[in-house]
């Protein structure tokens, strides 16, 4: 306990989860969650620690991930693609 206590873990990548591609394509809430499954479960088999986020979250922390995943996703939207190039 006095090594692990309040411990935080170090997520080094994020895997994006784009809310523009999400609506998009979903006609139901949590339909195309396999397009991201496919990858997540290749990053955890790895024993990679992951974290999903989404657009809103990403945008203010994407400096912290020196890898970020992006899925099949066909569209992004604008403002994320923008901060994604930069």
């Amino acid at each position: 306990q006095p090594y692990c206590q309040g411990s935080k873990p170090l997520h080094r990548i994020a895997l994006w989860y784009s809310t523009a591609a999400s609506k998009a394509v979903q006609q139901h809430v949590y339909q195309n969650l396999g397009r991201m499954s496919g990858v997540l479960d290749l990053l955890l088999d790895g024993r990679r620690q992951v974290e999903v986020l989404m657009d809103h979250h990403l945008g203010k922390r994407i400096a912290d991930y020196p890898l970020i995943v992006l899925p099949e996703w066909e569209h992004i939207g604008d403002s994320m693609r923008s901060l994604a190039l930069d």
